[in-house]
């Protein structure tokens, strides 16, 4: 694949660039506060876009019915079930 043809895939590359920047950030939002999210939000949907939480809800349909009545594009969130306890898998 030429550069050209991998460029005309992903798009302009300051725009994925600055996708790919909300996204890290949205992960570290989950990641660094967990305990802050499961005392605001327990058994909840959360949806968070760059560092803010944009939307919750208690079910799946419902946070996407909520972000699109808040024009967010369910494309641009990263999205997670807050659990109050923490799941300890054995592998």
């Amino acid at each position: 694949m030429t550069q050209t043809e991998m460029l005309t895939l992903i798009g302009d590359p300051k725009q994925v660039q600055k996708e790919l920047t909300e996204f890290r950030k949205a992960a570290d939002v989950f990641s660094s506060s967990k305990a802050k999210l499961i005392a605001h939000y327990p058994k909840q949907w959360v949806a968070v876009k760059g560092k803010t939480v944009v939307a919750n809800a208690r079910t799946l349909p419902a946070l996407i019915k909520e972000l699109k009545q808040k024009g967010v594009p369910k494309e641009t969130v990263m999205v997670r079930y807050i659990e109050k306890n923490l799941r300890t898998l054995i592998l």
